[in-house]
């Protein structure tokens, strides 16, 4: 039922549940086990109106005398859409009776841990889905570990042979400590 301009900003709430709930219908049916979803272009210069941020994101990175509380504003804001995801997924029936979120692993991040300086050294990744796959409820620090040896976690939770030979590991393996 939208019959908004899909490049209009202020729709960007509707765009955001149309699409994950399409993500849902999508496993839902079988037609996928994997989706990938990215808020905005890696220009981040979109303007949400009526959150308060009062700039585009990335003008909230870099300057401006309030700059910290409007980057602050967006990142709770994509963090609520984020959480928005997971109680769908939790609520949805996949497949095997269970939740979508019990089979799923949602993955929330940035990609640039410090956006003033475009610093891309661990950005903070925030991990979501249910107990049969990662070891949840808990925040962790992982020196060492990088956004490539993450990816190698993700794979071997896909169930991805990350130990044959014809496998090109991204990092060092998989992180044993975010999965049951």
């Amino acid at each position: 039922g939208f019959n908004g301009d899909a490049e209009d900003e202020a729709n960007f709430d509707i765009i955001f549940d149309l699409q994950t709930d399409l993500i849902i219908l999508a496993m839902q049916c079988g037609l996928t086990r994997v989706a990938s979803l990215m808020m905005n272009n890696t220009k981040a210069n979109i303007f949400i109106p009526n959150i308060g941020a009062e700039a585009e994101y990335h003008a909230s990175i870099h300057s401006g005398q309030s700059k910290y509380e409007r980057y602050a504003i967006y990142r709770r804001y994509f963090s609520q859409k984020q959480a928005e995801f997971i109680s769908k997924l939790a609520t949805a029936q996949d497949v095997d009776g269970s939740s979508l979120l019990d089979n799923t692993i949602l993955i929330h991040v940035t990609d640039t841990a410090d956006g003033r300086s475009h610093d891309g050294d661990s950005p903070p990744y925030f991990f979501a889905g249910g107990p049969k796959i990662l070891n949840t409820g808990r925040s962790i620090s992982l020196p060492g570990v990088d956004c490539l040896d993450l990816l190698d976690t993700v794979a071997y939770a896909a169930g991805v042979d990350v130990e044959a030979p014809d496998y090109d590991m991204y990092g060092s393996g998989p992180v044993s400590s975010i999965l049951t």
